[in-house]
């Protein structure tokens, strides 16, 4: 593959055809003062993140967290590749449960390093955004700009906070990383880096399937910054004939990494797998489509937020939307081609990730409780970039036309920090919650005899937040240390089983508590 550029190409390339990924690499003086500004963004967004998300870093584990523990963390070495029929029928993920079988293996069942986690590695996307950013030409202060806003953007509780939306985190991080890894091959064709685009790809695909996407943004990313032959009679300025022959042997190997991926899921899934019930495909309605975007514009979690602030946000975002693309249309011609490549790529880039969450954004709609929240995480990322990128890139050059332009989005970092913050009020009720009925539980029946069933009634499951869902049962044989017990959290729908050899608990919502109200040996003294 290093001989995708001949000599000849090289030597006939534009100085910027594909923005800074093209530009000289830099002298050892100025690696490290790149290396010293690159750690000084990483605490900064690291920071950020942090005091972001402080209010849930102690918080227990919640809902599905307990079932990938259990799933995950009891594995042997031995059989770690059972990793990827772990979530089976439905998913392969074998990545981000081999993380959860390290931190059990670490740290247990314990709350507070599974937010670390999930919080650093929030940080380290946000990092990774901001040098593919740069990377691809964007000036520092408008990468800075859009990885601070992504890192403290009010959508993330349901990816950050609940630890089960690392699917989603690593998934987005291993796409920034082929990218990054991608640019910089095409800047220095070479085997270390080729392998590593390869690589990222491969772990983004077994994070979440999400990263189908790269289908179509690698491509894209390939003919808007590689260098191609000039013609200037041609579209672009590009002879397309052999700029498409050079981008299909670069891109050969991605595609066989995404057929073996697809060939391995049907294989240990025995179908291409999926949300059970949920439709794959259907026409999408006007109404969908506008629920989603009004909250990926406003994410603000509407247990927690009047209407009117919510449409205050929403208003200030639609406003930010409108400047930004009569800037860009504006100022196209006047602004630099990587400039241009970058809004391209950015503006194509966030259509396709709509493409696998095309059920949840065109057809259902995100609502504005967030809940479903987390498959947005990527469009989050690139919707701020790409009105970064167009308020402060396409207007004047002048300094001082950057720092007036990135003013009203640098605005909307303490209503960020203050809106996650509220949003994620939620998530920390429910872990009090997710701490107290087991302890309780644990408290009222001590030690119940072997293969006892215990039934729950009127456990919470939503309130702006997973509380328990599927949980419940990992939760109590945790709290016990064991797995012989039966728990069953009884739908409200149908009525109470009659099982005189069932403990039966009542959860009170009014006033928090937990009451055993029957068990075997009070229906024995009662008959």
């Amino acid at each position: 593959m290093t001989e995708a550029y001949s000599e000849n190409t090289r030597a006939t390339a534009p100085a910027n055809a594909g923005g800074d990924i093209n530009e000289a690499p830099p002298s050892a003086g100025g690696r490290f003062s790149e290396a010293r500004a690159g750690l000084i963004v990483f605490a900064v967004l690291a920071l950020a993140a942090f005091l972001a998300y402080r209010r849930v870093l102690d918080n227990t584990l919640l809902g599905d967290d307990y079932g990938l523990i259990a799933i995950a963390g009891k594995q042997p070495v031995t059989q770690l590749w059972k990793l990827f029929s772990g979530l089976a029928p439905e998913f392969m993920r074998p990545v981000p449960l081999l993380v959860w079988w390290l931190q059990y293996k670490l740290f247990g069942t314990a709350g507070m390093p599974s937010h670390i986690i999930n919080t650093s590695l929030h940080a380290g996307t946000g990092f990774l955004l901001y040098l593919l950013l740069t990377r691809l030409g964007a000036a520092r202060l408008v990468a800075l700009l859009a990885a601070l806003l992504f890192v403290v953007s009010p959508a993330g509780p349901e990816a950050v906070s609940w630890s089960a939306g690392r699917f989603d985190i690593l998934s987005l991080l291993f796409m920034m990383a082929t990218l990054i890894f991608y640019a910089a091959y095409l800047n220095k064709p070479g085997r270390a880096v080729y392998a590593g685009a390869i690589a990222a790809t491969a772990l983004a695909l077994l994070s979440k399937e999400q990263a189908t996407m790269l289908i179509i943004v690698l491509p894209v990313f390939d003919v808007l910054y590689a260098r191609h032959p000039r013609n200037e009679a041609r579209f672009l300025g590009i002879d397309w004939k052999p700029a498409a022959s050079q981008s299909a042997r670069r891109l050969a190997p991605f595609l066989l990494v995404l057929l073996v991926f697809f060939a391995l899921r049907y294989l240990v899934l025995g179908s291409f797998g999926g949300y059970a019930g949920l439709p794959k495909a259907g026409m999408p309605t006007w109404f969908a489509a506008k629920t989603s975007f009004n909250t990926l514009l406003s994410p603000l979690n509407n247990y927690m937020f009047i209407e009117d602030t919510i449409m205050n946000l929403l208003h200030y975002m639609y406003v930010l939307v409108v400047v930004s693309l009569v800037v860009v249309a504006t100022g196209w011609r006047k602004a630099t081609d990587a400039a241009r490549r970058l809004w391209l790529f950015l503006l194509v880039t966030f259509f396709a990730s709509i493409i696998p969450i095309f059920p949840y954004a065109l057809m259902g709609g995100l609502p504005s409780n967030l809940k479903g929240s987390r498959f947005f995480y990527t469009p989050t990322a690139v919707i701020l970039s790409l009105l970064v990128v167009g308020i402060v890139e396409f207007g004047f050059k002048a300094r001082g036309w950057r720092i007036a332009a990135a003013l009203p989005l640098a605005l909307l970092l303490p209503v960020y920090l203050w809106a996650v913050d509220i949003n994620n009020r939620p998530w920390e009720d429910a872990a009090v919650i997710s701490y107290d009925i087991p302890e309780a539980v644990y408290s009222l029946l001590p030690d119940p005899p072997p293969d006892s069933k215990l039934y729950f009634e009127n456990i919470p499951t939503w309130n702006g937040a997973y509380v328990y869902i599927t949980g419940l049962p990992q939760a109590i044989r945790f709290r016990y240390g064991r797995d012989d017990l039966e728990v069953v959290r009884l739908d409200p729908a149908f009525d109470r089983p009659d099982d005189s050899y069932a403990y039966m608990f009542y959860y009170d919502g009014p006033t928090e508590q937990v009451r055993l109200v029957r068990g075997p040996l009070r229906l024995e003294e009662d008959s």
